[in-house]
């Protein structure tokens, strides 16, 4: 449920955002959460509540992109390497294990100070860095199901090996894909969050939500709105795609 209202929001933001998040009104700066502004007001007077909102929509999209381009990347390097070319597979391997050797955020702000500061480049570097993990988790999969009795009997009938990965291995392989996706759309969000905090990110007025923060926490001992209600926001969307990716694995788990 919280996953889904948080898709709703970045999808359809104008249908959960009272007024316009760039809107300015000098004479409503700073004010504290009310019933006229429900999370309060920014230094120049914007709705902080229609920002946070509308920040789901950068933030979101962002996110879903980095785990779908390293969910992609990842899958056919580590699934052709594995099943059809052991040159490749020596490749995607060896490179993965040494892109794994940096720490994530630490290697993202390299490749973002190198691109220059924006939530598409924050984008672009943690997709390049994510996808060796899909790549190792995609290969042992696909190492465990072509030993099993099933594909035997797909070589056996003379299907192609194309076909055979396309249509036998990696279905199989979706359920272990699907959860670590989900796990790390919540952690790609924090990372994105992150980048924006240190001005490796999505530049103002863009309210996204690592950027509300940086600019809140400036005001944080006399505004406390300000920057906690977009952090709020981010530990909520962290822990609901915990909360689903625990589900998903309890759910596809065979021994279960």
């Amino acid at each position: 449920m919280i996953v889904a209202v948080l898709l709703v929001a970045a999808v359809l933001p104008a249908a959960f955002g009272p007024s316009d998040p760039l809107a300015l009104h000098g004479d409503a700066r700073l004010l504290p959460p009310s019933h006229q502004h429900w999370l309060g007001t920014d230094e120049v007077g914007r709705d902080l509540y229609s920002r946070v909102v509308y920040g789901a929509q950068y933030s979101l999209r962002a996110a879903l992109i980095v785990v779908m381009a390293a969910a992609g990347i990842g899958t056919l390097l580590g699934g052709v390497g594995a099943y059809r070319s052991r040159i490749l597979d020596e490749i995607v391997m060896r490179s993965a294990d040494i892109m794994l050797s940096f720490p994530p955020l630490i290697m993202a702000m390299a490749l973002v100070a190198a691109l220059g500061p924006s939530l598409e480049h924050a984008a672009l570097a943690l997709a390049v860095i994510w996808w060796p993990q899909y790549a190792r988790l995609v290969r042992s999969q696909v190492l465990t199901v072509s030993e099993m009795t099933f594909v035997e009997a797909a070589v056996a009938t003379g299907l192609g090996p194309w076909r055979i990965l396309v249509r036998h291995i990696l279905p199989n392989c979706w359920g272990s894909l699907a959860v670590k996706s989900t796990l790390d759309f919540g952690y790609v969000v924090l990372l994105l969050a992150a980048l924006s905090f240190i001005g490796l990110g999505a530049r103002p007025p863009i309210p996204e939500w690592g950027a509300l923060i940086t600019t809140g926490r400036q005001y944080l001992l006399d505004y406390w709105w300000y920057p906690t209600f977009p952090g709020l926001a981010i530990f909520v969307t962290v822990m609901g795609c915990n909360l689903l990716g625990d589900g998903l694995r309890d759910f596809l788990d065979p021994q279960g």
